[in-house]
């Protein structure tokens, strides 16, 4: 004859490891969305640093080029005053 206590506490046991089951289903599947949204922000901020990188090489050469004539024009400025 079985024991009414163990059979409730079987029971007891298997609904606790139900709900367990479905907490750290979900709390899995969270893991698992910030997992991918911050591989998604990687390739995001990855992109966006290439892309300023590039903008800042860009602006560079280009200051470059404007110190370089400004000092050309100097030069002539003074040459052409003496």
């Amino acid at each position: 004859m079985p024991d009414p206590f163990l059979e409730k506490m079987h029971q007891q046991f298997d609904d606790l490891m139900r709900h367990n089951e479905m907490l750290f289903g979900g709390v899995r599947q969270d893991i698992r969305r910030l997992a991918d949204l911050l591989s998604l922000h990687e390739a995001h901020h990855s992109e966006n640093r290439a892309y300023f990188d590039e903008q800042f090489r860009a602006l560079h050469v280009t200051i470059q080029q404007c110190i370089d004539q400004s000092r050309q024009r100097v030069e002539n400025l003074e040459r052409d005053q003496n």
